[in-house]
């Protein structure tokens, strides 16, 4: 499959801010979950 140079860095941009915002979705849900069980056990 043969991409032009356009396309390719296209692709390559949009892979790497997906990659970016799995990471930031990952955090925030990480900080939420010890956030509610801080939450739960101080109860």
């Amino acid at each position: 499959m043969s991409f032009s140079p356009h396309l390719r860095k296209s692709f390559v941009d949009l892979q790497d801010r997906s990659q970016k915002n799995l990471w930031i979705t990952l955090c925030v849900n990480s900080y939420h979950y010890f956030k509610i069980s801080a939450i739960a056990f101080s109860s």
